[in-house]
């Protein structure tokens, strides 16, 4: 006999038919109570006459599903969570196992399970309220750009730059970096400038690569990265919170839980196979999933063919020429040669250029100057030049001097 859950519905139902077997009230008041028609009641009224109360609880209630996973199938899912797969979130999990494993579970049926394991729980927490911004109409009117410094494979810290397409949330470059330097984001610009081309806008945080944020109030100063961006006709737009550039923010998120493990799946543990890895695999599967279309047609992103990348990116630092034609740039001396193409003389301002390979070369209005490195200076010291010294000069007791102060 299976037990009957007393619920209100079925509390009602029952006390309907008891007063229509009792011919207390009709037919049609009774489909008007339970909201059904007249004939489903006729249905139930003669089941209700024949069972009881029971005749009003489905035939399936407490059975066993005909399309539910066997209990083997379960423990294996459970038992790769408990190890194989720990830490991944159930979404994820699912379409791991489907890849690897070839079993077809779905992440919802996943989550219950894990669950009732004990080996899930999400913290919801409350968030500060802010203004949706809506995205950019066109692909390429804007891109965001940050990095994320992560323990990402090999128990060690690297940092994580990402491009990603405001309009469609397309990731457009990836890179695995030492850190978040000046030479390490200017690579990685000039690798998707060159893949996709040149954005109308650039959205990054204010670190110092960015923008200049000491004693700047007017900001007067700017860093090598404007000024690269700005000869290209690239404007750059500092965010003012992390939450600004939330769909860069965002990717890191679902990054640092998927990435980290798809790493470890494919047992890569150094920067060139992971940087392969994103441009082979990972990049192209994310494009696949999270991608949507801009609102309106069209790509903003300009060739690069006149542009030479390399002299944009590279270090620019003015410096002045000595009186002996040197020039000094990080503890490192420069002699300018004589077979020069432009006019140079001491006192005047050069510029030094550092490209990204270390390379060096100094121009001046334009013009680049010939050049060679110098391991010393040379100092010019006259040896006919008297020293002078501090020491204390005492007259000699036969100085007039002395004889002066003896007569007073």
């Amino acid at each position: 006999m299976r037990i009957i859950p007393m619920t209100k519905k079925y509390i009602k139902q029952a006390e309907i038919l008891e007063q229509l077997k009792r011919k207390e009230i009709s037919q049609q008041v009774a489909s008007i109570s339970l909201s059904l028609s007249r004939r489903q009641i006729r249905r139930k009224l003669k089941r209700f006459l024949k069972q009881g109360i029971e005749s009003l609880v489905h035939g399936n209630k407490g059975k066993m599903s005909g399309r539910r996973i066997s209990l083997d199938i379960r423990h294996k899912i459970i038992d790769l969570m408990k190890n194989k797969y720990e830490g991944f979130g159930p979404t994820f999990a699912a379409e791991k196992m489907l890849e690897l494993e070839r079993i077809n579970i779905n992440a919802e049926t996943l989550r219950l399970w894990l669950i009732n394991e004990g080996l899930w729980h999400k913290k919801r927490k409350r968030k500060q309220h802010r203004r949706w911004r809506k995205p950019k109409d066109l692909f390429g009117e804007m891109a965001q750009l940050d990095g994320s410094p992560h323990i990402w494979f090999d128990g060690q810290e690297w940092t994580l730059l990402r491009f990603v397409d405001d309009a469609t949330r397309e990731i457009l470059w990836m890179e695995f970096v030492p850190s978040e330097s000046y030479k390490s984001i200017a690579s990685a610009t000039i690798k998707y400038f060159l893949k996709h081309g040149m954005p109308l806008s650039l959205y990054t945080d204010r670190g110092k690569v960015f923008k200049v944020n000491v004693n700047n109030e007017e900001n007067e100063f700017i860093t090598q990265y404007q000024r690269a961006l700005s000869q290209l006709g690239v404007k750059l737009i500092h965010a003012y919170s992390p939450q600004a550039k939330g769909r860069v923010e965002r990717g890191f998120q679902t990054d640092q839980d998927r990435l980290v493990k798809e790493l470890k799946l494919a047992s890569i543990t150094n920067i060139d196979d992971a940087n392969r890895f994103l441009q082979e695999y990972y990049i192209p599967k994310m494009n696949s999933k999270f991608t949507i279309p801009a609102s309106k047609r069209g790509n903003l992103h300009r060739k690069t063919d006149k542009y030479n990348l390399d002299d944009i990116f590279c270090i620019q630092a003015k410096r002045i020429v000595q009186n002996d034609w040197v020039v000094r740039y990080n503890s490192r001396f420069f002699q300018i040669e004589d077979s020069r193409p432009a006019i140079v003389k001491p006192k005047d301002q050069v510029t030094v250029h550092e490209r990204l390979n270390g390379t060096i070369f100094i121009s001046i209005r334009s013009n680049i100057l010939e050049f060679k490195e110098i391991k010393e200076r040379m100092q010019n010291v006259n040896k006919s030049e008297k020293i002078y010294t501090n020491r204390i000069y005492k007259p000699k007791v036969d100085h007039p001097w002395r004889i002066y102060r003896s007569c007073y």
